[in-house]
């Protein structure tokens, strides 16, 4: 659990599930260290090595964020974009497909 660069300079996010377990995404949330400028640079390093299952995460994690602050049309966008990028691996939703 947690952020780390691989090798190949690709970003890898690895995020807790949230069943109770503590980490890194509460963490963030309570620090308030979870802004879009940190998003944004975490999806592009992401891109960068195209490590999708990573890109895949950060677009749940956006939707989460959105959650929070009640920018519904956001969390939408974010979401869906989760979800689309899921369902191409052929994994059910549920699942969160590899990675």
């Amino acid at each position: 659990m947690g952020w780390g660069v691989t090798g190949r300079a690709s970003f890898t996010v690895r995020l807790p599930s949230g069943h109770g377990r503590g980490g890194l995404r509460p963490f963030l949330f309570q620090q308030g260290c979870l802004t879009e400028e940190f998003l944004a640079y975490a999806e592009h390093l992401a891109r960068s090595g195209r490590n999708r299952p990573s890109v895949r995460a950060l677009y749940a994690l956006r939707g989460e964020r959105h959650l929070k602050r009640r920018e519904w049309a956001l969390a939408v966008e974010s979401l869906h974009e989760a979800i689309r990028m899921t369902r191409e691996t052929g994994a059910s939703v549920g699942q969160g497909g590899p990675g």
